[in-house]
């Protein structure tokens, strides 16, 4: 059964002021988030995945573009019932915390913002978080700095969790952890998941761990989208010459196979995010580029519709070859 779309963004652009011309963080990009599905938004450092999450809750202001959760705005003015159905978890559980509040005041915040019970269910609703995120409750009168780094970032997923969102934003949330502590919050995640019915918009790099958590997957390079489709499709059978590129770098822990496998190398440097991009973003280094693919920009296609479970590839040379059909 196909699952109805929770979030729908659209020509989605965040732009900044820049010395030569406006830095184009985020240049148009459109996606979907269904009910109880997570998609993961992968790419390099500085290719817009964070601000585009942060663009979505207002932290900052979108150029242009529109995104819709349930058929409601989310840009410009937010009104509070919709601000509690999305929210965000992120990267460093150290910074994200304000350390002169103890954790009951962290969690019990969001309720008092939004007048959420009296403060008898206040109390019992931090009791109920922590629990949720597996911590005791009697550490609710701590503070952040008494914490290990795993155990922060439980507390920033509670505090997430206190308004019961129906969107979670995940931005790189295992990153700063150590590799044990990081298999605990993706398990935990994973069965908040399922418990709580809830969407995840899951940002990485690390594909491994996307691999293990996501339904459908979104490559993004400087600041577009060029790869979206089901996990499996875009893992096995990549088909933009940038998520090759990237799938190739992630090392096989098999040392014959890591030994036998075709690595593919990117030559060049991408293009300054401050200078008006013309064509596709990737062409200066994509070795199937063609004239055509530095004038024009190639859209995502086949356009089967954003709520059709699609593959699409922005690229010329795959889609007109017959390589960006759903996979």
């Amino acid at each position: 059964m196909t699952r109805g779309v929770l979030l729908e963004v659209a020509g989605l652009k965040v732009h900044f002021p820049g010395g030569r011309g406006p830095i184009r963080a985020v240049d148009g990009v459109d996606f979907v988030v269904r009910e109880g599905e997570t998609l993961g938004l992968v790419g390099e450092s500085g290719c817009g995945k964070s601000t585009t999450a942060r663009a979505l809750v207002g932290l900052v202001p979108a150029t242009a573009g529109r995104a819709e959760l349930d058929g409601r705005s989310l840009l410009g003015r937010q009104r509070k019932s919709l601000r509690r159905r999305i929210q965000m978890v992120f990267q460093d559980p150290y910074a994200s915390l304000d350390p002169r509040q103890t954790v009951g005041d962290i969690l019990r915040e969001p309720l008092e913002i939004h007048g959420l019970g009296d403060r008898r269910e206040r109390r019992l609703r931090t009791i109920e978080l922590m629990l949720q995120v597996g911590l005791d409750p009697r550490f609710l009168n701590r503070y952040p700095h008494e914490f290990s780094g795993g155990q922060r970032q439980r507390i920033g997923i509670a505090r997430a969790l206190a308004l019961r969102p129906d969107l979670l934003l995940l931005d790189e949330p295992v990153s700063a952890l150590d590799v044990s502590i990081q298999a605990q919050i993706l398990n935990l995640l994973s069965g908040l998941r399922r418990e709580l019915g809830l969407s995840y918009l899951f940002i990485a790099h690390d594909l491994s761990v996307v691999r293990h958590l996501a339904d459908r997957v979104a490559v993004m390079y400087l600041g577009r989208i060029v790869e979206i489709g089901p996990k499996a499709a875009v893992f096995d059978r990549p088909r933009h010459p940038y998520t090759k590129a990237l799938l190739s770098a992630v090392p096989v822990p098999d040392p014959e196979v890591e030994a036998r496998r075709e690595r593919v190398f990117l030559e060049g440097d991408p293009p300054s995010p401050d200078r008006e991009k013309k064509g596709c973003a990737f062409a200066s280094r994509c070795p199937l580029a063609t004239e055509r693919c530095r004038r024009e920009e190639p859209m995502l296609l086949p356009r089967t519709g954003l709520g059709r479970e699609s593959r699409r590839v922005a690229c010329f040379e795959v889609v007109e070859s017959g390589g960006g059909r759903a996979g």
